[in-house]
């Protein structure tokens, strides 16, 4: 069990409705979604992520600005990892359920608050095509944000656009991140 399984084989996975069938049951001796999802943490305080804002279409060649507020709500000052995640719909393969893209922890006050940006570059979303090519193709692309992938609580829809583009030779494995 793990968070990035293909669409259709996993516990989180409710666009297939025979796959939700099948997963949602658990298994005979027990439920099939892990204990401590993948990002999981514990705190003396709590944090709650708001504000995300994200363009509606970005080139496939562009980069994605993903900024949200991360505020600490409790009465303790603590740490929290805030956490990028991508599903791409549109795929001419089977693409994971939801990838990791970005992350980054922030120390916070009681009561404070920090603006967090991710700038997702289009070339860490490439993958092999039906043809063996790595590249980027246009579609829409869930954008989610949260503090473990499954406590998400910020999801937008960005759509991209343009022509397929091969990134062989030019992949991004990292997410810059900027804390304000």
């Amino acid at each position: 069990m793990y968070y990035n399984h293909k669409v259709g084989s996993g516990y989180t996975d409710g666009a297939d409705s025979n796959a939700a069938a099948i997963f949602s049951g658990g298994y005979v001796d027990g439920p099939s979604d892990p204990l401590y999802p993948f990002g999981h943490g514990l705190s003396y305080t709590r944090f709650a992520v708001k504000d995300l804002s994200v363009p509606e279409q970005v080139s496939t060649e562009g980069t994605i600005p993903v900024s949200c507020t991360l505020r600490n709500t409790g009465d303790r000052a603590g740490s929290e990892a805030v956490q990028l995640y991508t599903h791409f719909h549109g795929a001419h393969v089977t693409r994971p359920n939801k990838q990791l893209q970005g992350f980054v922890r922030v120390d916070l006050a009681p009561g404070e608050e920090k603006k967090i940006t991710f700038r997702l570059s289009c070339a860490q979303l490439g993958y092999y095509n039906e043809a063996m090519r790595f590249g980027v193709e246009p579609g829409v692309l869930d954008v989610l944000v949260g503090t473990s992938s499954r406590e998400l609580p910020l999801q937008a829809k960005v759509r991209l656009t343009g022509e397929a583009v091969e990134t062989m030779g030019r992949r991004a494995y990292e997410c810059p991140v900027t804390v304000e």
